[in-house]
């Protein structure tokens, strides 16, 4: 059967578009042609041949009275109103497909091509993709109603041609299955610009289509962006004339100003024209720029009760949010705020400043200029103050307010040891002292409740943390405040109107000491002074741990003055040589009862200087020593050791003495008959020669050299009676042994001191052992006089 015999009701009654869909026709034929009309703005349809169509605009085509027995069309331009479709002959579609039960549908279908659809059915084919624009459509009751392409030559006439074949399979269509325009078109020339609104900087494109080749310029407001070239371009076989030309919006600077009266949103337009290379103006449009925006959360406001969580308020470029306000914009130290940026430089970014101080850098802004909820830190290191707060974007335009900063670390002083008497250095360390660096402060030590506070320090604040060595004042015992104050000694006064209090307190305690620290018993005076004691507290003193009955009538205990300060007077008289000690005990055990612990002490230390009975003393051993008279009786050897010493037995008033002869320094000085006088550490001793032990141990000639226990004696060789040789030397005549024995005396010459030797030889001991029973008695009186004095 012949298909061509029905008509297109008769066909869309029975190829519903799933079936043709699932069993497509082998061949499809269109019998007769489709219309073209134009809307003007009234809505009214406009007819013509040619019909002037606007490049890249709209129009309706009339499928009235056609017969297509294909499922689906595509819609063509053609330079060439021949009866086929050929891709090879210049001819081009544009959109499709479209399903003719749509289009002979009672009811209207949209379709909307997009140049990168993944949907193939859906994609606006090449090279019209590169328009960068969508194609969309309305389709319904044999109309299909839409988009026309904007890459077209001007002064050139085209046929609108349908086809029910696919021409992403086949490039050239016979004449059965396509359908030519009954009327042709000529395009007009058409410049468009898109976006109309934006930020400053957002990318704008001026599109021209089917104008005259050449050179057109670009200006905004009156000022030149750039220039674009319109020449013939032929993109796989299909020509047009046109360009596109894309630059930014030039930035106007506006902003939220302080005070100004405004509509929200506030906008300024900018003229957009385009200039031929003849100076004539060929083209006029507007661009819509916001004014820059800053948002601040709502917990920055102190006067301020959010209506919803998360809540942002407008602030405004050069508007006054100090301290000083009361209720403006309050950040606090290192805790975290939401800061919302619109209309900033479009596709750039931000950075925000309080003070000088970089708080956020490099901020992310998009094709609006804007970020919303862009979480800021306040740093922790920042004086309390009030800053300008400036966001920076990066086309270098400034939206500035001021807003008051306050730190939330604690300032703070803290003594490194707060326990310690008047006169003792301890260092004071100050903490997070960022509200006042540069500051020059003061710091006062609360000594007593009698006296005005002392200045421990006046100086500048150069640092965040820091320490200052001081000297504890003398001062009332306990706890005594210590407090920081400006220059004036008046309180300081944070930035947002509030008191600052800067203080710690130091524990001082009892000290005492002696004036003058060591004496002798010569019937003057001296004091026993004393700081850091509690006032109107009552002490009991003690001397020697014995307690003394000074100060308060029938109690005996002592009071300090409102400064702390005791002072008692005692007579130098009394103390034995030696140290002594006075102590201070505080009344009820401070506190605890049965407990009585020194509150303070001090020791001082009584000499010899002056004192009667130790005179006594040492004129005593001065007269015994004196008349010591000893002499050597017996000198032997001991061979108790590898190596013989020589010892003396010496006689002397208090009886006899053995002493090592290398301990005494004993030379001889003078020789009588047999009695040799010799020069010792105890004086001069008289010793029998044959005791010296005196032995001939060199013989030149007639000149001997004499061996003695004392030393080597040279004379001349007077007689010689069998081994004894009479020699006389410069101290005297002596009598030697001439057996050439050699001995070597080895003589230690230590200090001695005048009554007690340092090494106490056994000379010594025996001289002090002798001594002891004269001094006993002496001693005896000393000890009775010192516990009666005490």
């Amino acid at each position: 059967m012949n298909t061509k015999v029905f008509s297109v009701s008769i066909v869309a009654l029975l190829l519903l578009p799933a079936i043709f869909a699932a069993f497509p026709l082998v061949s499809a034929t269109i019998t007769n042609r489709p219309h073209v009309f134009i809307v003007d703005e009234e809505g009214n349809l406009i007819d013509g041949d040619p019909l002037t169509v606007d490049a890249g605009g709209n129009i309706c085509i009339s499928l009235e009275g056609m017969t297509i027995t294909g499922a689906q069309v595509w819609l063509w331009l053609s330079r060439s109103g021949s009866a086929d479709a050929n891709q090879g002959d210049g001819d081009r579609w544009y959109a499709g497909p479209f399903y003719m039960g749509d289009v002979i549908s009672e009811s209207s279908t949209p379709y909307t091509f997009t140049p990168n659809d993944t949907n193939p059915d859906r994609r606006v084919p090449y090279p019209f993709n590169l328009e960068g624009r969508n194609y969309s459509y309305t389709v319904g009751n044999y109309w299909i109603n839409g988009t026309i392409p904007m890459m077209v030559l001007g002064g050139v006439t085209y046929w609108l041609k349908i086809t029910d074949v696919d021409p992403r399979t086949t490039s050239s269509i016979p004449s059965s299955d396509v359908g030519v325009s009954t009327n042709r078109i000529n395009f007009s020339s058409i410049l468009s610009m898109s976006p109309h609104e934006g930020a400053p900087g957002t990318p704008i494109t001026i599109y021209g289509s089917t104008v005259s080749e050449g050179v057109y310029s670009v200006y905004m407001n009156g000022q030149y962006v750039t220039s674009v070239s319109a020449q013939l371009n032929n993109e796989g076989g299909w020509e047009w004339t046109g360009f596109s030309v894309e630059f930014p919006a030039i930035d106007l600077g506006n902003k939220y100003t302080c005070g100004e009266i405004f509509e929200y949103p506030m906008s300024e337009d900018i003229e957009v024209t385009l200039v031929d290379g003849s100076d004539n103006t060929v083209f006029t449009d507007y661009f819509t720029e916001y004014y820059r925006e800053v948002w601040i959360d709502s917990d920055a406001f102190p006067c301020y009760e959010a209506v919803e969580p998360n809540e942002m308020l407008l602030v405004f470029d050069g508007c006054y949010y100090g301290c000083e306000e009361g209720c403006g914009i309050v950040f606090y130290s290192g805790e975290q705020y939401n800061v919302s940026l619109n209309w900033f430089y479009s596709g750039g970014s931000a950075d925000i400043y309080i003070g000088s101080l970089l708080v956020a850098s490099g901020i992310p802004l998009d094709g609006n200029g804007a970020v919303e909820n862009y979480v800021i830190t306040i740093p922790d290191d920042i004086k309390s103050d009030t800053y300008n707060f400036t966001v920076v974007d990066s086309n270098g335009v400034e939206y500035s307010f001021e807003v008051c900063v306050l730190q939330t670390k604690n300032v703070a002083i803290e003594f490194d040891d707060d326990t310690g008497s008047c006169g003792d250095e301890v260092n004071l360390w100050f903490y997070n002292m960022y509200d006042y660096i540069g500051e020059q402060l003061t710091v006062w030590f609360y000594a007593s409740e009698c006296d005005a506070p002392v200045l421990l320090w006046n100086g500048t604040v150069n640092e965040v943390n820091f320490y200052i060595p001081v000297t504890v004042p003398s001062s009332a015992g306990g706890e005594r405040l210590v407090a920081v104050y400006d220059m004036y000694g008046n309180d300081l006064i944070a930035p947002d109107g509030s008191t600052v209090y800067i203080y710690t307190t130091f524990n001082v305690i009892p000290k005492v000491w002696v004036e003058p620290s060591s004496f002798g018993n010569d019937g003057l005076t001296f004091w026993v002074k004393g700081c850091g004691f509690e006032y109107d507290w009552p002490y009991h003193v003690a001397v020697d741990n014995q307690h003394v009955a000074v100060g308060y009538v029938y109690e005996g205990f002592v009071l300090a003055n409102c400064s702390g300060d005791v002072a008692i007077q005692f007579v130098k008289a009394g103390f034995r040589p030696g140290v002594h000690t006075v102590a201070f005990y505080k009344v009820e055990g401070d506190g605890n009862m049965g407990n009585y612990p020194i509150a303070a002490y001090a020791i001082f230390t009584v000499t010899t200087t002056g004192d009667l009975i130790v005179g006594d003393i040492e004129d005593y051993m001065d007269y015994k020593f004196s008349e010591l008279n000893a002499s050597i009786v017996a000198i032997y050897e001991s061979a108790s050791s590898d190596i013989a010493e020589k010892y003396a037995i010496i006689q002397t008033d208090l009886g006899l003495i053995q002493a090592n002869l290398s301990a005494l320094d004993a030379k001889i000085v003078a020789l009588q008959d047999n009695v040799a006088i010799i020069q010792t550490d105890l004086g001069l001793i008289q010793a029998n020669l044959s005791a010296l032990d005196a032995k001939v141990v060199d013989l030149q000639g007639s000149v001997a050299t004499v061996q003695t226990s004392l030393g080597t004696l040279q004379g001349n060789v007077t007689s010689i009676s069998g081994n004894v040789a009479t020699i006389k030397t410069d101290v005297g005549t002596i009598k030697a042994d001439l057996s050439s024995v050699k001995s070597d005396v080895t003589s230690v010459k230590d200090s001695v001191s005048k009554y007690l030797p340092v090494d106490l030889t056994p000379v010594w001991i025996a001289v002090v052992l002798a001594l002891i029973a004269a001094i006993a008695s002496i001693y005896a009186i000393v000890v009775i006089r010192s516990k009666i004095a005490a």
